[in-house]
């Protein structure tokens, strides 16, 4: 049951914490839509500036302008301007022209409302002002909508109607019932502020006397309904609540889990200390194991050199009595050069347990070495086997022990031998690279398992079946070519073959090599 809910705590902190962000975030909108009015009377001058901005080249124009080129401008009767298309325009009843420039409502031919700029003095000229124009020019985009415009009494408004932008009387929005005519009514009131209508909206209202136009009032509609915040308000406190209840619950048994998970590091520390005591132990029995075959070798090799002085001493005996002429003279000399390397042999066993013994090294001839040791491994050739050679050295040298690397050499060879029962290609290469001589001994053999291939150098570990081999012919090459200061790999495929990859320092040639 702990471990269960050791695995649900985790997600309490950023549960929580997102709560916590979502409320806050949700608190900061609706404060903003609850103090939605702050704005509002500096976006009310704002659109004043550019509603004046656009007044004032009309003024000028007009000032420029002589009435026979606009049209009629009649201050009595009921026509107030005539275009040069000859439609006429009226005041609304009731309304006069006054002295001075004006911005005054009038009505089109079809009874349609419009606004006109008058400018009455001892001549009285006007022009027309399209509503789309002035209302798009002047209002933002993100205000469309909110902006409403009405003249100096309040009894004309332009607002948005659709997509278009249109102008009404008040008196006819009051008989039609239009929400509108309680803004008109409130811009009648004459004083800069916020009014609330019926509706649950603010409205802010900028007088013309006011204002930089000196014409229009400005009233900018604002959402003010207290009950949806209220309520988004207790849900945002809830939110709040419960993202604080989860990352307190979590900050409780964050204690807890830290006790627990110190516990099990403790356990898997404890575990990996007794894994490294066994490994220990298991080396230790490992070497043992080896110090006891280090000396039962060594008495080996004693005894086994011993049997190898009377087939040395009496080949050379026999050769000191034959004639070089005799066709046994040559046998004798192989029994007398192949007991040597045999005693030779008998001291690297030797040298696995004991290196003090001296080493002599000269220049050789890789490719000499090459063709001697598959002289020598000519007999143990299954006739199924076929052996290619690729010896490209140029001349380069290697400086090293003749019969250490012929014994290297001769160890991968007869491996690669036993590794073709069923027949293959075994391929010797030697050459010369970048200053490095580069032994390559493949076949196409039954490979190595993966799993094994790294222990494949260790002291009389065999891959083959018991009896079969002693597990120190690898183990032999590995030490020959460390005594050497060179490199060896190996890559193997199970059913495709083996490649030992052996590489050894140039020498300068300071000397001769020997044949």
């Amino acid at each position: 049951m702990k471990k269960t809910v050791l695995h649900k705590f985790p997600l309490l902190l950023p549960v929580g914490l997102g709560l916590l962000l979502l409320s806050l975030t949700a608190g900061l909108v609706l404060a903003s839509r609850a103090g939605e009015a702050a704005w509002l009377p500096g976006t009310a001058v704002q659109t004043d500036r550019l509603l004046s901005a656009l007044l004032e080249p009309c003024w000028e124009r007009l000032e420029d302008t002589q009435s026979a080129q606009e049209g009629r401008v009649t201050a009595e009767g009921s026509e107030v301007l005539v275009d040069d298309m000859g439609n006429a325009y009226s005041l609304p009843p009731g309304m006069e022209i006054p002295q001075g420039r004006s911005l005054l409502p009038c009505l089109g031919p079809d009874g349609e409302c419009c606004l006109v700029l008058l400018e009455a003095g001892t001549a009285v000229r006007g022009m027309l002002v399209e509503l789309d124009w002035l209302y798009d020019a002047c209002v933002p985009q993100e205000l469309a909508g909110r902006v409403i415009l009405a003249d100096k009494t309040g009894t004309v408004l332009i607002y948005p109607q659709g997509e278009t932008v249109g102008m009404q009387l008040c008196t006819q929005l009051e008989e039609a019932g239009h929400p509108l005519a309680w803004a008109g009514r409130s811009l009648t009131s004459g004083a800069a502020g916020a009014a609330k209508l019926p509706g649950g909206e603010i409205l802010w209202i900028l007088p013309a006397g006011e204002s930089r136009n000196g014409f229009l009032t400005l009233g900018i509609l604002a959402d003010a309904s207290a009950e949806p915040a209220a309520w988004l308000w207790g849900l945002c406190g809830l939110t709040a609540g419960i993202g604080l209840a989860m990352v307190l619950a979590f900050l409780r048994h964050r204690r807890g889990r830290a006790e627990i998970l110190g516990q099990l590091a403790l356990l898997e520390r404890k575990n990996a200390a007794m894994e490294e005591l066994n490994r220990k132990k298991q080396q230790l029995a490992h070497q043992q194991r080896l110090e006891i075959m280090g000396t039962l070798t060594s008495g080996i090799a004693h005894e086994f050199n011993n049997l190898l002085v009377p087939i040395m001493g009496y080949s050379m005996m026999a050769l000191e009595k034959l004639p070089q002429e005799e066709a046994v003279y040559d046998d004798v000399l192989e029994i007398y050069n192949t007991s040597r390397k045999a005693q030779t042999l008998i001291r690297r066993l030797s040298d696995l347990t004991r290196k003090n013994s001296d080493v002599v090294f000269r220049l050789l001839s890789p490719e000499n070495l090459v063709t001697q040791v598959l002289k020598v491994a000519k007999p143990a050739q299954p006739e199924t086997v076929t052996v290619q050679t690729r010896l490209d050295c140029g001349g380069a040298l290697l400086r090293g022990n003749e019969v250490q690397l012929s014994q290297m050499l001769l160890n991968l060879v007869l491996n690669a031998f036993h590794a073709m029962p069923d027949g293959g290609t075994l391929t010797m290469e030697a050459a010369c690279r970048e200053g490095k001589i580069h032994f390559v001994v493949s076949d196409t053999g039954t490979g190595i398992a993966p799993e094994v291939i790294s222990h494949i150098f260790e002291p009389f570990f065999s891959t083959k079946d018991p009896g079969q081999g002693t597990g120190l012919g690898l183990a032999i090459v590995h030490q020959v070519v460390e005594d050497h200061g060179g490199d060896i790999d190996v890559q193997s495929r199970l059913g495709v073959g083996t490649a030992f990859f052996v590489t050894f320092p140039q020498a300068e040639p300071e000397e001769a090599p020997e044949e």
